[in-house]
Protein backbone atom coordinates (compact mmCIF):
# COMPACT_ATOMS: atom_id res chain seq x y z
CA UNK A 1 0.00 0.00 0.00
CA UNK A 2 1.16 3.45 -0.88
CA UNK A 3 1.89 6.07 1.83
CA UNK A 4 -1.08 8.68 2.22
CA UNK A 5 0.83 11.78 0.47
CA UNK A 6 1.90 8.86 -2.80
CA UNK A 7 -1.43 8.24 -3.10
CA UNK A 8 -2.40 11.56 -2.34
CA UNK A 9 0.09 13.03 -5.04
CA UNK A 10 -1.01 10.41 -7.52
CA UNK A 11 -4.69 11.55 -6.90
CA UNK A 12 -3.55 15.35 -7.94
CA UNK A 13 -1.96 13.80 -11.42
CA UNK A 14 -4.98 12.42 -12.70
CA UNK A 15 -7.03 15.87 -13.50
CA UNK A 16 -5.51 18.65 -15.48
CA UNK A 17 -4.31 21.97 -13.35
CA UNK A 18 -5.87 25.15 -13.13
CA UNK A 19 -4.03 26.47 -9.46
CA UNK A 20 -3.69 29.98 -8.36
CA UNK A 21 -1.41 29.98 -5.14
CA UNK A 22 -0.60 33.47 -3.41
CA UNK A 23 2.57 33.36 -1.17
CA UNK A 24 1.36 34.66 2.33
CA UNK A 25 2.57 35.16 5.83
CA UNK A 26 0.09 32.97 7.89
CA UNK A 27 -1.50 36.10 9.19
CA UNK A 28 -3.07 37.09 5.91
CA UNK A 29 -5.57 34.57 4.21
CA UNK A 30 -5.32 33.70 0.62
CA UNK A 31 -7.88 36.43 -1.32
CA UNK A 32 -10.69 34.22 -2.92
CA UNK A 33 -9.66 31.98 -5.92
CA UNK A 34 -6.00 31.29 -4.35
CA UNK A 35 -4.68 28.90 -2.03
CA UNK A 36 -1.95 30.05 0.21
CA UNK A 37 1.52 29.29 0.67
CA UNK A 38 2.69 30.02 3.96
CA UNK A 39 6.14 29.21 3.49
CA UNK A 40 5.81 25.37 4.56
CA UNK A 41 7.98 21.83 3.26
CA UNK A 42 6.89 20.26 0.52
CA UNK A 43 3.73 18.27 1.63
CA UNK A 44 -0.13 17.65 1.24
CA UNK A 45 -2.52 20.87 1.92
CA UNK A 46 -5.91 22.40 0.22
CA UNK A 47 -6.19 19.40 -2.07
CA UNK A 48 -3.13 20.11 -3.54
CA UNK A 49 0.80 18.09 -2.83
CA UNK A 50 3.07 21.68 -2.79
CA UNK A 51 5.54 23.15 -0.68
CA UNK A 52 9.41 24.25 -0.16
CA UNK A 53 12.27 22.13 -0.20
CA UNK A 54 12.43 23.39 3.57
CA UNK A 55 10.42 25.34 5.89
CA UNK A 56 11.16 29.20 5.84
CA UNK A 57 8.13 30.64 6.73
CA UNK A 58 10.04 33.47 8.72
CA UNK A 59 10.49 34.13 4.92
CA UNK A 60 7.02 35.61 3.98
CA UNK A 61 6.19 39.69 4.41
CA UNK A 62 3.25 41.30 4.34
CA UNK A 63 3.98 45.23 3.20
CA UNK A 64 0.16 46.33 3.99
CA UNK A 65 -1.81 44.17 6.56
CA UNK A 66 -5.33 44.63 5.96
CA UNK A 67 -5.13 46.07 2.24
CA UNK A 68 -7.93 45.33 0.02
CA UNK A 69 -5.28 43.96 -2.54
CA UNK A 70 -3.29 41.75 -0.59
CA UNK A 71 -2.04 39.21 -3.48
CA UNK A 72 0.45 42.24 -4.59
CA UNK A 73 1.46 43.03 -1.18
CA UNK A 74 2.66 40.09 0.29
CA UNK A 75 5.29 37.71 -1.15
CA UNK A 76 7.95 35.37 0.77
CA UNK A 77 11.98 35.04 -0.45
CA UNK A 78 12.75 32.56 -2.52
CA UNK A 79 16.40 33.09 -1.07
CA UNK A 80 17.50 33.52 3.02
CA UNK A 81 19.52 36.47 3.89
CA UNK A 82 22.55 34.75 4.58
CA UNK A 83 22.11 33.65 0.65
CA UNK A 84 20.55 29.88 0.68
CA UNK A 85 18.26 29.66 -2.31
CA UNK A 86 14.81 27.79 -1.46
CA UNK A 87 13.27 25.44 -4.32
CA UNK A 88 9.18 25.42 -4.56
CA UNK A 89 7.58 22.65 -5.88
CA UNK A 90 4.14 21.20 -7.06
CA UNK A 91 2.75 17.95 -7.87
CA UNK A 92 1.79 17.38 -11.45
CA UNK A 93 1.12 14.92 -14.22
CA UNK A 94 4.37 15.44 -16.56
CA UNK A 95 2.96 17.47 -19.60
CA UNK A 96 3.25 21.18 -20.97
CA UNK A 97 2.08 24.13 -18.59
CA UNK A 98 1.03 27.64 -18.90
CA UNK A 99 2.93 29.31 -15.92
CA UNK A 100 2.30 32.83 -15.04
CA UNK A 101 4.72 33.91 -11.91
CA UNK A 102 3.99 37.57 -10.04
CA UNK A 103 7.07 39.21 -8.37
CA UNK A 104 8.66 42.20 -6.46
CA UNK A 105 7.71 43.98 -3.63
CA UNK A 106 5.46 46.33 -3.08
CA UNK A 107 7.75 48.54 -1.25
CA UNK A 108 11.58 48.82 -3.03
CA UNK A 109 13.12 48.24 -6.44
CA UNK A 110 14.25 44.54 -6.80
CA UNK A 111 16.04 43.20 -9.52
CA UNK A 112 14.15 39.33 -10.15
CA UNK A 113 15.05 35.91 -12.04
CA UNK A 114 12.84 33.29 -11.27
CA UNK A 115 12.65 30.25 -13.18
CA UNK A 116 10.40 27.44 -13.86
CA UNK A 117 11.42 24.05 -14.57
CA UNK A 118 14.94 26.03 -15.74
CA UNK A 119 13.14 28.34 -17.88
CA UNK A 120 13.61 31.91 -17.13
CA UNK A 121 9.58 33.51 -16.39
CA UNK A 122 10.47 36.23 -14.31
CA UNK A 123 13.38 39.03 -15.36
CA UNK A 124 13.74 42.50 -15.05
CA UNK A 125 13.97 45.31 -12.71
CA UNK A 126 10.89 46.22 -10.72
CA UNK A 127 10.05 50.72 -10.32
CA UNK A 128 8.45 52.95 -8.36
CA UNK A 129 5.76 53.13 -10.84
CA UNK A 130 5.61 49.29 -11.38
CA UNK A 131 6.64 47.66 -7.67
CA UNK A 132 5.61 43.55 -9.70
CA UNK A 133 6.39 42.06 -12.64
CA UNK A 134 4.04 39.35 -14.29
CA UNK A 135 4.93 37.04 -16.78
CA UNK A 136 3.59 34.12 -18.50
CA UNK A 137 5.29 30.89 -20.00
CA UNK A 138 5.32 27.16 -21.07
CA UNK A 139 7.11 24.99 -19.47
CA UNK A 140 7.26 21.19 -19.20
CA UNK A 141 7.16 18.85 -16.61
CA UNK A 142 8.98 15.51 -16.93
CA UNK A 143 9.70 14.42 -13.21
CA UNK A 144 5.75 14.48 -11.70
CA UNK A 145 6.70 18.16 -10.09
CA UNK A 146 6.72 21.50 -11.46
CA UNK A 147 9.72 23.43 -9.80
CA UNK A 148 10.36 27.35 -9.53
CA UNK A 149 13.69 28.11 -8.64
CA UNK A 150 15.49 31.72 -7.66
CA UNK A 151 18.02 32.61 -9.89
CA UNK A 152 19.07 36.05 -9.24
CA UNK A 153 22.67 37.43 -7.93
CA UNK A 154 21.83 40.98 -6.20
CA UNK A 155 18.33 40.24 -5.01
CA UNK A 156 16.40 37.89 -2.53
CA UNK A 157 13.83 36.88 -5.49
CA UNK A 158 10.31 37.84 -3.52
CA UNK A 159 7.63 35.87 -5.25
CA UNK A 160 3.95 36.56 -4.90
CA UNK A 161 1.91 34.15 -6.73
CA UNK A 162 2.39 31.75 -9.14
CA UNK A 163 -1.15 30.30 -11.79
CA UNK A 164 -0.50 27.06 -13.07
CA UNK A 165 -2.89 26.21 -16.20
CA UNK A 166 -2.45 23.27 -18.04
CA UNK A 167 -1.37 24.01 -21.49
CA UNK A 168 -4.45 23.84 -23.78
CA UNK A 169 -6.95 23.08 -20.43
CA UNK A 170 -9.01 26.59 -21.31
CA UNK A 171 -12.66 25.84 -20.16
CA UNK A 172 -15.14 25.87 -23.71
CA UNK A 173 -18.61 24.49 -24.40
CA UNK A 174 -20.71 24.14 -27.52
CA UNK A 175 -23.81 25.72 -28.24
CA UNK A 176 -25.89 28.81 -28.61
CA UNK A 177 -24.28 31.11 -30.90
CA UNK A 178 -20.66 29.70 -29.95
CA UNK A 179 -18.14 28.69 -32.81
CA UNK A 180 -14.96 26.56 -32.78
CA UNK A 181 -12.27 29.30 -32.57
CA UNK A 182 -11.14 30.37 -28.61
CA UNK A 183 -12.68 33.85 -27.43
CA UNK A 184 -9.29 35.44 -27.06
CA UNK A 185 -10.31 38.31 -28.71
CA UNK A 186 -7.02 37.88 -30.62
CA UNK A 187 -6.91 38.88 -34.18
CA UNK A 188 -4.68 38.69 -37.21
CA UNK A 189 -2.22 42.02 -36.57
CA UNK A 190 -4.49 43.95 -34.12
CA UNK A 191 -5.95 42.89 -30.66
CA UNK A 192 -9.72 43.59 -30.05
CA UNK A 193 -9.91 46.66 -27.90
CA UNK A 194 -13.50 46.89 -25.70
CA UNK A 195 -12.56 45.85 -22.35
CA UNK A 196 -14.82 46.63 -19.49
CA UNK A 197 -17.56 47.41 -21.88
CA UNK A 198 -20.77 45.98 -23.45
CA UNK A 199 -22.67 44.63 -26.30
CA UNK A 200 -26.04 46.53 -27.35
CA UNK A 201 -28.28 46.06 -30.01
CA UNK A 202 -29.46 49.22 -31.60
CA UNK A 203 -31.78 49.39 -35.45
CA UNK A 204 -30.10 45.28 -36.46
CA UNK A 205 -26.65 45.90 -34.90
CA UNK A 206 -24.73 44.57 -31.98
CA UNK A 207 -22.31 47.62 -30.55
CA UNK A 208 -19.49 46.39 -28.14
CA UNK A 209 -18.22 49.37 -26.54
CA UNK A 210 -15.24 49.28 -24.64
CA UNK A 211 -12.15 50.43 -22.91
CA UNK A 212 -8.94 51.24 -25.15
CA UNK A 213 -5.82 49.99 -23.21
CA UNK A 214 -3.58 49.60 -26.05
CA UNK A 215 -0.83 51.40 -23.86
CA UNK A 216 1.77 50.79 -21.56
CA UNK A 217 0.85 49.38 -18.38
CA UNK A 218 1.85 51.31 -15.11
CA UNK A 219 1.68 49.78 -11.78
CA UNK A 220 0.33 52.78 -9.58
CA UNK A 221 2.65 53.30 -6.73
CA UNK A 222 -0.19 54.10 -3.87
CA UNK A 223 -2.35 51.24 -4.34
CA UNK A 224 -0.30 49.23 -6.52
CA UNK A 225 -2.54 48.10 -9.34
CA UNK A 226 -2.18 48.55 -13.04
CA UNK A 227 -3.65 51.22 -15.24
CA UNK A 228 -2.53 52.78 -18.82
CA UNK A 229 -3.13 56.32 -19.85
CA UNK A 230 -6.67 57.07 -21.40
CA UNK A 231 -7.30 56.57 -24.96
CA UNK A 232 -10.73 56.27 -25.15
CA UNK A 233 -13.54 54.29 -25.73
CA UNK A 234 -13.27 52.33 -28.78
CA UNK A 235 -16.38 51.17 -30.52
CA UNK A 236 -16.93 47.79 -33.10
CA UNK A 237 -19.95 46.47 -34.85
CA UNK A 238 -21.18 43.13 -35.84
CA UNK A 239 -24.36 41.81 -37.12
CA UNK A 240 -23.55 38.35 -35.72
CA UNK A 241 -21.35 38.68 -32.41
CA UNK A 242 -18.37 37.30 -34.21
CA UNK A 243 -17.32 39.32 -36.87
CA UNK A 244 -16.59 42.95 -36.04
CA UNK A 245 -16.15 45.93 -37.66
CA UNK A 246 -13.94 48.55 -35.71
CA UNK A 247 -15.76 52.02 -36.09
CA UNK A 248 -12.63 54.13 -34.08
CA UNK A 249 -12.95 55.77 -30.95
CA UNK A 250 -16.52 56.73 -29.93
CA UNK A 251 -15.18 59.21 -27.14
CA UNK A 252 -11.74 60.50 -27.20
CA UNK A 253 -9.49 60.96 -24.62
CA UNK A 254 -8.41 64.91 -23.89
CA UNK A 255 -5.06 66.99 -23.03
CA UNK A 256 -6.80 68.26 -19.97
CA UNK A 257 -9.73 67.70 -17.60
CA UNK A 258 -11.39 64.28 -16.47
CA UNK A 259 -10.49 63.01 -19.95
CA UNK A 260 -6.75 63.69 -19.52
CA UNK A 261 -4.37 60.47 -19.90
CA UNK A 262 -3.10 60.64 -16.33
CA UNK A 263 -6.62 59.67 -15.19
CA UNK A 264 -8.57 56.52 -15.33
CA UNK A 265 -11.59 55.85 -18.00
CA UNK A 266 -13.62 52.91 -17.22
CA UNK A 267 -16.65 50.53 -17.71
CA UNK A 268 -18.60 52.78 -20.25
CA UNK A 269 -22.12 51.70 -20.88
CA UNK A 270 -24.49 52.98 -23.57
CA UNK A 271 -28.35 53.58 -23.71
CA UNK A 272 -30.53 54.56 -26.30
CA UNK A 273 -33.25 57.27 -25.14
CA UNK A 274 -36.19 56.96 -27.79
CA UNK A 275 -37.56 60.30 -26.29
CA UNK A 276 -34.68 62.68 -26.90
CA UNK A 277 -32.91 60.03 -29.94
CA UNK A 278 -29.46 60.36 -28.18
CA UNK A 279 -27.26 57.74 -27.42
CA UNK A 280 -25.84 57.81 -23.84
CA UNK A 281 -22.97 56.53 -22.02
CA UNK A 282 -22.08 56.29 -18.66
CA UNK A 283 -18.93 56.13 -17.52
CA UNK A 284 -15.99 55.26 -14.38
CA UNK A 285 -14.38 58.19 -14.30
CA UNK A 286 -11.43 58.37 -11.84
CA UNK A 287 -7.78 59.94 -10.99
CA UNK A 288 -4.53 57.76 -10.87
CA UNK A 289 -5.03 57.14 -6.74
CA UNK A 290 -8.86 55.85 -7.18
CA UNK A 291 -9.61 59.07 -4.65
CA UNK A 292 -12.02 61.32 -7.64
CA UNK A 293 -14.75 58.40 -7.92
CA UNK A 294 -17.12 59.69 -9.98
CA UNK A 295 -19.23 59.37 -13.38
CA UNK A 296 -19.21 60.87 -16.59
CA UNK A 297 -21.58 61.13 -19.14
CA UNK A 298 -21.41 61.93 -22.79
CA UNK A 299 -23.91 62.28 -25.59
CA UNK A 300 -24.12 61.44 -29.56
CA UNK A 301 -26.67 61.35 -31.87
CA UNK A 302 -25.10 58.53 -33.53
CA UNK A 303 -24.04 55.23 -32.06
CA UNK A 304 -20.51 55.41 -33.33
CA UNK A 305 -19.86 58.79 -31.95
CA UNK A 306 -18.43 61.27 -31.18
CA UNK A 307 -19.85 61.25 -28.31
CA UNK A 308 -19.61 64.80 -26.73
CA UNK A 309 -18.43 64.60 -22.85
CA UNK A 310 -20.38 66.40 -20.52
CA UNK A 311 -18.92 65.95 -17.13
CA UNK A 312 -18.79 64.05 -14.27
CA UNK A 313 -20.33 63.68 -10.83
CA UNK A 314 -20.75 61.85 -7.75
CA UNK A 315 -23.87 60.16 -7.89
CA UNK A 316 -25.94 60.83 -4.68
CA UNK A 317 -23.03 62.73 -3.83
CA UNK A 318 -21.38 59.47 -2.61
CA UNK A 319 -17.84 57.76 -4.41
CA UNK A 320 -18.54 55.54 -7.44
CA UNK A 321 -16.02 53.12 -9.07
CA UNK A 322 -17.67 50.09 -10.93
CA UNK A 323 -20.56 50.95 -12.31
CA UNK A 324 -23.40 49.88 -15.44
CA UNK A 325 -26.30 50.94 -16.53
CA UNK A 326 -29.69 49.11 -17.10
CA UNK A 327 -32.97 50.02 -19.39
CA UNK A 328 -36.47 48.62 -18.23
CA UNK A 329 -38.69 47.43 -20.40
CA UNK A 330 -41.13 49.72 -19.55
CA UNK A 331 -38.08 52.51 -20.87
CA UNK A 332 -36.88 53.91 -17.38
CA UNK A 333 -33.32 53.48 -16.96
CA UNK A 334 -31.28 52.95 -13.77
CA UNK A 335 -27.32 53.11 -12.77
CA UNK A 336 -25.91 50.67 -10.56
CA UNK A 337 -22.58 51.41 -9.01
CA UNK A 338 -19.87 50.21 -6.43
CA UNK A 339 -19.52 52.95 -3.46
CA UNK A 340 -18.39 53.34 0.65
CA UNK A 341 -15.06 51.83 -0.55
CA UNK A 342 -16.50 48.85 -2.59
CA UNK A 343 -18.41 47.59 0.69
CA UNK A 344 -22.21 48.60 -0.73
CA UNK A 345 -23.71 49.12 -4.20
CA UNK A 346 -26.43 51.17 -5.19
CA UNK A 347 -29.21 51.24 -7.47
CA UNK A 348 -30.05 54.55 -8.51
CA UNK A 349 -33.01 55.56 -11.31
CA UNK A 350 -32.10 58.26 -14.46
CA UNK A 351 -33.67 60.65 -15.21
CA UNK A 352 -36.29 60.41 -18.45
CA UNK A 353 -33.37 61.81 -20.46
CA UNK A 354 -30.98 59.43 -18.57
CA UNK A 355 -28.54 62.08 -17.77
CA UNK A 356 -29.57 62.36 -14.50
CA UNK A 357 -30.81 60.86 -11.34
CA UNK A 358 -33.76 61.64 -9.72
CA UNK A 359 -32.64 60.24 -6.06
CA UNK A 360 -34.49 57.49 -6.15
CA UNK A 361 -32.38 54.43 -4.90
CA UNK A 362 -32.07 51.37 -3.25
CA UNK A 363 -29.34 49.38 -1.61
CA UNK A 364 -30.20 45.89 -2.66
CA UNK A 365 -28.09 44.26 -0.09
CA UNK A 366 -29.30 45.18 3.52
CA UNK A 367 -25.56 44.05 5.29
CA UNK A 368 -21.95 45.05 3.54
CA UNK A 369 -21.22 43.34 1.39
CA UNK A 370 -17.92 43.93 -0.90
CA UNK A 371 -18.89 43.84 -4.79
CA UNK A 372 -17.44 45.25 -7.37
CA UNK A 373 -18.47 44.88 -11.53
CA UNK A 374 -22.32 44.94 -11.54
CA UNK A 375 -24.03 43.57 -14.03
CA UNK A 376 -27.69 44.25 -14.09
CA UNK A 377 -30.27 42.28 -16.31
CA UNK A 378 -34.13 41.39 -16.33
CA UNK A 379 -34.80 37.90 -17.94
CA UNK A 380 -38.22 35.53 -17.03
CA UNK A 381 -39.96 38.49 -14.86
CA UNK A 382 -37.20 38.64 -12.39
CA UNK A 383 -33.99 41.06 -11.86
CA UNK A 384 -30.90 39.66 -11.98
CA UNK A 385 -27.87 41.23 -10.27
CA UNK A 386 -24.12 39.62 -10.82
CA UNK A 387 -21.19 41.16 -9.32
CA UNK A 388 -17.72 39.92 -8.26
CA UNK A 389 -16.06 40.17 -5.19
CA UNK A 390 -13.99 43.33 -4.07
CA UNK A 391 -10.39 42.22 -5.68
CA UNK A 392 -9.88 44.70 -8.83
CA UNK A 393 -8.28 42.69 -11.44
CA UNK A 394 -7.46 39.32 -9.69
CA UNK A 395 -10.69 36.85 -10.48
CA UNK A 396 -12.40 36.06 -7.41
CA UNK A 397 -16.14 34.29 -6.69
CA UNK A 398 -18.77 35.40 -8.56
CA UNK A 399 -21.97 36.23 -6.59
CA UNK A 400 -25.76 36.43 -8.30
CA UNK A 401 -28.34 38.00 -6.58
CA UNK A 402 -32.36 38.31 -7.62
CA UNK A 403 -35.49 40.58 -6.99
CA UNK A 404 -38.86 40.69 -8.28
CA UNK A 405 -38.44 44.51 -8.43
CA UNK A 406 -35.70 46.97 -10.20
CA UNK A 407 -35.61 48.46 -6.53
CA UNK A 408 -36.81 46.36 -4.23
CA UNK A 409 -34.47 43.88 -1.93
CA UNK A 410 -32.52 41.13 -3.22
CA UNK A 411 -32.16 37.77 -2.48
CA UNK A 412 -27.97 36.68 -2.26
CA UNK A 413 -28.42 33.08 -4.33
CA UNK A 414 -25.01 32.66 -4.50
CA UNK A 415 -22.35 31.47 -6.81
CA UNK A 416 -23.37 31.20 -10.24
CA UNK A 417 -20.59 29.40 -11.86
CA UNK A 418 -18.69 25.93 -10.99
CA UNK A 419 -15.58 28.15 -10.49
CA UNK A 420 -14.49 29.32 -7.28
CA UNK A 421 -12.78 32.38 -9.44
CA UNK A 422 -15.19 32.76 -12.20
CA UNK A 423 -12.64 31.11 -14.45
CA UNK A 424 -10.20 33.25 -14.61
CA UNK A 425 -12.20 36.10 -15.72
CA UNK A 426 -14.54 39.18 -14.44
CA UNK A 427 -17.71 39.74 -15.94
CA UNK A 428 -18.63 43.19 -17.99
CA UNK A 429 -22.09 42.99 -18.79
CA UNK A 430 -24.78 40.53 -19.82
CA UNK A 431 -26.57 40.58 -23.04
CA UNK A 432 -28.93 39.12 -25.01
CA UNK A 433 -28.66 37.49 -28.57
CA UNK A 434 -31.39 38.56 -31.06
CA UNK A 435 -30.86 36.04 -33.09
CA UNK A 436 -30.77 32.60 -30.41
CA UNK A 437 -32.37 34.36 -27.48
CA UNK A 438 -29.84 33.01 -25.63
CA UNK A 439 -28.17 35.05 -22.63
CA UNK A 440 -24.76 35.80 -22.44
CA UNK A 441 -22.15 37.19 -19.87
CA UNK A 442 -19.10 39.39 -21.72
CA UNK A 443 -16.16 38.96 -19.16
CA UNK A 444 -12.91 40.19 -19.68
CA UNK A 445 -9.68 38.23 -18.43
CA UNK A 446 -7.28 40.96 -17.22
CA UNK A 447 -3.47 40.44 -17.81
CA UNK A 448 -2.18 42.90 -15.11
CA UNK A 449 1.13 43.28 -16.63
CA UNK A 450 -0.03 44.74 -19.84
CA UNK A 451 -3.87 45.67 -19.83
CA UNK A 452 -3.95 45.84 -23.22
CA UNK A 453 -3.34 42.51 -24.06
CA UNK A 454 -6.39 41.13 -21.76
CA UNK A 455 -8.68 39.25 -23.51
CA UNK A 456 -12.31 38.68 -23.65
CA UNK A 457 -14.70 35.38 -22.34
CA UNK A 458 -18.43 34.72 -23.52
CA UNK A 459 -20.47 32.38 -21.15
CA UNK A 460 -23.42 31.23 -21.41
CA UNK A 461 -26.30 32.22 -18.92
CA UNK A 462 -29.42 29.80 -18.31
CA UNK A 463 -32.18 30.03 -16.02
CA UNK A 464 -34.59 27.44 -13.59
CA UNK A 465 -37.33 29.63 -11.99
CA UNK A 466 -35.39 32.25 -10.13
CA UNK A 467 -32.06 30.45 -10.55
CA UNK A 468 -29.49 30.89 -12.77
CA UNK A 469 -26.39 29.25 -14.20
CA UNK A 470 -22.74 30.88 -15.48
CA UNK A 471 -21.31 28.28 -17.49
CA UNK A 472 -17.98 28.02 -18.90
CA UNK A 473 -16.53 30.77 -21.16
CA UNK A 474 -17.60 28.60 -24.60
CA UNK A 475 -16.01 28.69 -27.69
CA UNK A 476 -16.59 31.56 -29.97
CA UNK A 477 -14.75 33.41 -32.72
CA UNK A 478 -13.69 36.51 -33.21
CA UNK A 479 -12.14 38.64 -35.52
CA UNK A 480 -12.28 42.40 -36.97
CA UNK A 481 -12.06 43.85 -40.17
Amino acid sequence: MLPLIQTLERRTLLAAVSVQIDFTPSSTPAPSGYIADNGLAYGNRNGYTYGWNVSHSTDAFDRSPGSKYPVHSTAIYMKSSSGTRYTWDMAVANGTYNVTVDAGDPSANVSLLIKAENTTVVSGTTTSSARYISTTKTVSVTDGKLTLSSASTTSRDPIMSVKIVTAGNTPSSSGGDGSSTPSTGQVTGQKLQAHGGDIVYFNGLYYWYGENKDAKTYLQSTIHEPRVDVIGISVYTSTDLHTWTYEGLALKGISTGDLAPGNVLERPKVLYNASTKQYVMWMHIDNATYSMARVGVAVSSSPTGQFTYRGSFRPLGLASRDETVFEDTDGSAYLVFATDDNNSLRIARMTSDYLYLTGQNVKPFTSSSKREAPQLFKANGYYYLVTSGATWFTPNAAQYAVSSSVLGSYAIMGNPTSSSNTYGYQGAYAFRSEASGNWYLLADKWNTSSLGASTYGFMQITFSGRNLKISAPMSWGLSVK
